[in-house]
């Protein structure tokens, strides 16, 4: 009796994509098989043995394909970047590194983001992921605050004073103000006006608007006043006496006869000498912006200025 070989030998596989009726690949003879350059979304995939008799049923799978692409955020002032910044998206919050990078794998669609650093404006936008990675470079801006600079005299304000600030020169107005808007930092500054001295200080910004009040130092001179009798010789130890109307100083002529008063700001001044053996004498002092040298000469006492009771006798 004739027995006939009943076993069958492997061929190769069929493979199906997403159409089980017609094969994606057909004598593929690997174990695996990767499928690439799948789009987003549900997939179905099939396959048979092929022997040398027949062919198996068809085991089919159904899976989802979710790719993602790399969003990468790149975080600076402007210049320079910016580390620990936090970056929410998708309902999560990422931290920049020292190069002020964050990245993040999605997948396609729109995706609103918040970018935030203390002293710093946020930034709010939104990223599209469409098949490829995305590039995202933010500039943050730095939070300004107000600075009010108020310049008076000490008792009346300063209009026309120029205020030098982080390479600005503001000018103040009738009320004697200036603003200007600053980030977070330490700023000197100085107040130039005609007729008064410099000033200059710093300002510190630190989170909130700063109020600067500046008491413009008037400017000052030296007046020196030469005390001289009618033979035009110096007078030492005379007493002179300058006065503004309300306030008196007081200086005693040196070796040269010289009286020197210090600090004297710009106004009308009267001055009054005295020596003894002298009559008094007074002028008139203007101070404008400069130094300024008087003389006073005085009169020696003359006999009808002498009162009392004297006896004349003659000159035998």
């Amino acid at each position: 009796q004739e027995v006939k070989a009943t076993n069958k030998v492997f061929v190769s596989y069929i493979l199906y994509l997403d159409d089980l009726e017609n094969p994606f690949l057909a004598d593929y003879t690997d174990s695996s098989y990767v499928f690439t350059s799948l789009t987003n979304g549900s997939h179905q995939a099939g396959v048979q043995k092929v022997y040398t008799t027949d062919t198996s049923e068809m085991i089919s799978i159904d899976f989802d394909v979710v790719l993602e692409y790399t969003v990468t955020f790149t975080v600076t002032d402007g210049a320079n970047p910016l580390e620990g910044a936090t970056v929410s998206i998708n309902s999560e919050d990422f931290t920049t590194d020292a190069s002020g990078v964050v990245t993040i794998d999605l997948t396609d669609g729109d995706y609103p983001y918040t970018i935030s650093l203390s002293g710093y404006e946020d930034s709010v936008g939104s990223v599209t992921v469409a098949g490829s990675p995305v590039d995202v470079p933010i500039a943050l801006n730095m939070l300004e605050y107000t600075v009010i600079f108020t310049v008076t005299d000490g008792t009346n304000p300063l209009e026309g004073a120029t205020i030098s600030i982080d390479s600005e020169d503001l000018t103040t107005d009738v009320s004697g103000i200036a603003t200007i808007e600053l980030a977070n930092g330490t700023y000197p500054y100085t107040v130039t006006l005609d007729g008064y001295e410099p000033f200059s200080d710093e300002v510190i910004v630190a989170g909130s608007d700063v109020n600067v009040d500046v008491v413009a130092p008037p400017s000052t001179y030296t007046v020196s006043i030469a005390v001289q009798n009618s033979t035009l010789v110096a007078i030492e130890g005379a007493s002179v006496e300058l006065s503004d109307g309300t306030d008196t100083w007081t200086e005693t002529t040196n070796a040269s006869g010289i009286a020197v008063f210090s600090d004297v700001a710009n106004g009308s001044y009267e001055a009054i000498a005295s020596a003894t053996g002298y009559e008094n004498d007074t002028i008139l002092i203007t101070v404008e912006g400069a130094d300024v040298d008087e003389t006073i000469t005085l009169s020696d006492i003359g006999i009808s200025n002498v009162s009392g009771n004297f006896k004349l006798y003659p000159n035998p």
